[in-house]
C-alpha cells in the first residue's frame, strides 16, 4: 500500500540507493578479505625470518666455539716438541690450562629471538582465548534468551491455568464419557462402511482424500498407511501430543490465532477442552467445547473429539479476549482411527463440519495441513535434505 503511493522517480531513487549500499557492503567485504590475506602472508614471512635468524645464530655460536679450540691446539703442539732429556722435562714449569668456554654465552640476538617466539606464542594464546570468550558470550546470550522465553511462557501458562480454574461449569463424569463413546463409535463405523465403496478424490503426499458436501455439512476422511509402525505406538504418541494443549495449539496455522485450554481432565483417557479461533480479519470468535477421548475397538484404537453443549459453561474466561467481536459456538466431531495391518498401520482422520460460517470454507485445507504437521511430528519429516 505504501509502494502504491510512491512515484516512479521515488521508486527509482530508492532502488538506486539500495544498489549503492549493496555495492558498498560488498566492497568492504572484499577489502576485509584482502587485508586478512595480507595478514596471513606477513605472518608467514615473519615465521620464515625467525627461522632464518635462529639458523644464523646457531652458525655464529658454532664459529665462536671453533676459534678458541684452534688456538688451544696450536699452543699444545708447541709445548710437545721433542725434548733432549727427561730431566729438562721435569724442570719445566707446569703449563696452566687455557680457559676454554665449552658453551658460548647467550647472545643478545638469541635472547631477542627467544622473546619474539614467546611473544608470538602469547599472541596466539590471547587470540584463542578471545575467540573462546566470544563463543561463550554468544552461547550464554542464546541460553539466557531461551531461559527468558521459558520463564515468560511459564508465567503465561500459570496465568492461563489460574484463569481456567476460575471457569464455572458442570463437570463431566465417566458415565457421560462412555455414553458419548458408544454413540460416536456407531456413527464412525456407519460412515466408514459407506465410504468403503466410494473412490477417493485423489492423493496428496500419500494421503487419500474422501469428502462430500451434503445439506451444508462437509464430511471428510484422510487416510495413509505407515509401514513398520504399530497402532499402539502411533496412538500413544498422538495422545500425548493432543492432550498437551500448548503444543496442540501450535499445530494450527498462525493466522488463525488458535488457543487451546484443558478445562477438565476426567481420567487418563478423557479430557474436556475448549478451543478458540480469533482471526484478526474476522469479526467473530469461533469457539468449540469438546471431549477428547480414546478407546480401543475391534477395528483399532480410536481418538475422538466430540462437541459438547456450551451451556454447561457458566463463566467463560475467554470473553476477555473478545473485545468488539461476536461469539459463535461450533459443534466439533472429529476422529482418528489407527488400524494394524500387514507390516504396518493405517491412520484415518475424518470428521464432519458445518459450512455456515466463513471460517469453515477453508477448514478442509486446514485439516490437510494438520495431517501433514501431525505426520512430521509423530512419524517422520515429509522432506529430508541429503548430502551429496
Amino acid at each position: 500500500m505504501v509502494g502504491a503511493q510512491l512515484t516512479p522517480e521515488e521508486l527509482h531513487r530508492r532502488e538506486r540507493n539500495r544498489s549503492k549500499v549493496r555495492r558498498s557492503y560488498y566492497r568492504k567485504i572484499f577489502n576485509l578479505n584482502e587485508l586478512r590475506a595480507q595478514v596471513d602472508t606477513l605472518e608467514d614471512k615473519y615465521e620464515h625470518l625467525l627461522q632464518m635468524q635462529e639458523k644464523q645464530s646457531v652458525f655464529h655460536a658454532s664459529q665462536s666455539l671453533t676459534e678458541p679450540l684452534t688456538e688451544a691446539e696450536s699452543l699444545l703442539d708447541l709445548t710437545l716438541e721433542p725434548l733432549e732429556d727427561l730431566e729438562a722435562l721435569d724442570k719445566m714449569e707446569p703449563i696452566e690450562p687455557l680457559s676454554i668456554a665449552m658453551e658460548p654465552p647467550v647472545s643478545r640476538e638469541k635472547r631477542l629471538l627467544h622473546l619474539a617466539r614467546v611473544r608470538k606464542g602469547l599472541y596466539e594464546e590471547n587470540e584463542s582465548l578471545r575467540s573462546r570468550g566470544m563463543e561463550f558470550a554468544k552461547a550464554y546470550g542464546s541460553l539466557q534468551h531461551l531461559v527468558d522465553v521459558r520463564t515468560e511462557d511459564d508465567e503465561l501458562e500459570n496465568a492461563e491455568s489460574k484463569r481456567t480454574q476460575l471457569m464455572v461449569w458442570r463437570r463431566f463424569v465417566i458415565a457421560e464419557c462412555l455414553e458419548i463413546n458408544r454413540v460416536a463409535y456407531r456413527r464412525i463405523m456407519d460412515y466408514l462402511e459407506k465410504q468403503r465403496h466410494r473412490p477417493h478424490k485423489g492423493t496428496t503426499l500419500g494421503w487419500t482424500d474422501r469428502r462430500r458436501l451434503s445439506d451444508g455439512v462437509m464430511s471428510y476422511c484422510f487416510s495413509k498407511f505407515f509401514a513398520k509402525r504399530s497402532s499402539a505406538e502411533l496412538a500413544e504418541t498422538t495422545w500425548k501430543l493432543a492432550t498437551d494443549v500448548k503444543r496442540m495449539g501450535c499445530f494450527f496455522s498462525v493466522y488463525l490465532h488458535v488457543n487451546m485450554h484443558a478445562v477438565q481432565r476426567v481420567d487418563m483417557n478423557n479430557v474436556v477442552c475448549l478451543r478458540t479461533v480469533n482471526q484478526a480479519d474476522h469479526d467473530v470468535v469461533v469457539k468449540s467445547l469438546f471431549l477428547l477421548t480414546r478407546f480401543e475397538t475391534e477395528k483399532g484404537i480410536i481418538m475422538l473429539m466430540h462437541g459438547l453443549d456450551p451451556s454447561r459453561v457458566e463463566n467463560d474466561f475467554t470473553m476477555l479476549d473478545m473485545v468488539g467481536k461476536a461469539e459463535v459456538w461450533q459443534d466439533d466431531f472429529r476422529w482418528v482411527l489407527f488400524e494394524d495391518g500387514t507390516n504396518g498401520c493405517r491412520m484415518s482422520y475424518g470428521g464432519f463440519v458445518l459450512v455456515d460460517h466463513p471460517w469453515e470454507q477453508f477448514w478442509l485445507c486446514e485439516v490437510l495441513l494438520l495431517t501433514l504437521r501431525w505426520e512430521s511430528a509423530v512419524v517422520a519429516p515429509l522432506f529430508t535434505l541429503r548430502a551429496n
